[in-house]
């Protein structure tokens, strides 16, 4: 039957079937995209990465301990005795190894951060990319932080050079117009500080947990031999106080008539 004039329905109520698709240019029916499913994360990659972290840290904290202890016994030979420059080169080759690991590092973090990089592209990968962030997060700050402590050593070692070696690297770092926290002139005798300096400095470190210090020592530029020597006995007198070499930074300057050690602070945390 058909409808009056002016009955005709309105085109807004007509329903179309489910099933009605509008054809495309083609011919073909035109459907939406279907959502992109994450993939699941490769479970036995992903452990192995994990142990792969695990094994690299445990051998970078291996040589670091090997280093100190060659610088340990550096810094407590006196310059005449054979033990000095074969402590130093000692030191010398465990930093050479330390530098190596750090680039087995550099590389598992570039595969880690290529492993997850598939995953950034998934809107639904959610708690996959966060398990899996979480590791390129902690290899990447881990290479942060073990190249920042190499370059520290690495100019350590440079100032503190046997003369028997060559001439002292460059310093990294320097006074800035800053206001020391002590100051230790090395006149004849050579003076006992190490006491007082260590009860000053637990006491700051009892307020201030992350201090830092940065060991200048300066005097005329032919005294290098004396401003090393200063430069060690306040190195083993921090350590002996609590203070770790992480924590510590050295120079050495040609300015003054006389050798002294300035003692400068930070924190590590800038």
């Amino acid at each position: 039957m058909g409808c009056a004039q002016g009955a005709w329905p309105h085109l807004g109520a007509v329903e179309r079937p489910v099933s009605a698709v509008a054809p495309a240019a083609g011919g073909a029916a035109e459907e939406s995209p279907a959502p992109a499913i994450a993939p699941a994360v490769d479970r036995a990659r992903l452990a192995a990465f994990r142990t792969r972290f695990d094994d690299q840290r445990a051998t970078l904290q291996g040589t670091l301990g090997v280093y100190e202890a060659m610088l340990d016994r550096h810094l407590g030979q006196a310059p005449d005795t054979p033990y000095f420059a074969e402590a130093w080169s000692g030191a010398q080759s465990a930093l050479s190894r330390l530098s190596a690991e750090i680039d087995d590092l550099r590389a598992l973090n570039d595969e880690v951060t290529a492993f997850a990089a598939p995953l950034i592209a998934i809107p639904d990968a959610g708690a996959e990319l966060q398990e899996v962030g979480h590791l390129v997060a902690a290899v990447d700050g881990a290479l942060g932080l073990w190249r920042q402590r190499l370059y520290g050593e690495q100019n350590r070692l440079a100032v503190l050079t046997p003369a028997a070696v060559g001439e002292p690297g460059p310093n990294a770092i320097d006074a800035q117009n800053r206001t020391a926290f002590a100051e230790i002139r090395f006149a004849k005798p050579a003076p006992a500080f190490e006491a007082k300096l260590k009860a000053a400095v637990r006491a700051l470190k009892a307020q201030v947990p992350d201090v830092a210090f940065d060991i200048i020592a300066r005097g005329p530029a032919a005294a290098r031999a004396e401003e090393q020597a200063a430069l060690r006995q306040v190195l083993r007198a921090l350590k002996a106080s609590g203070v770790g070499y992480d924590q510590t930074a050295i120079a050495v300057t040609p300015d003054g008539e006389a050798v002294a050690v300035a003692i400068y602070l930070k924190k590590t945390s800038l």
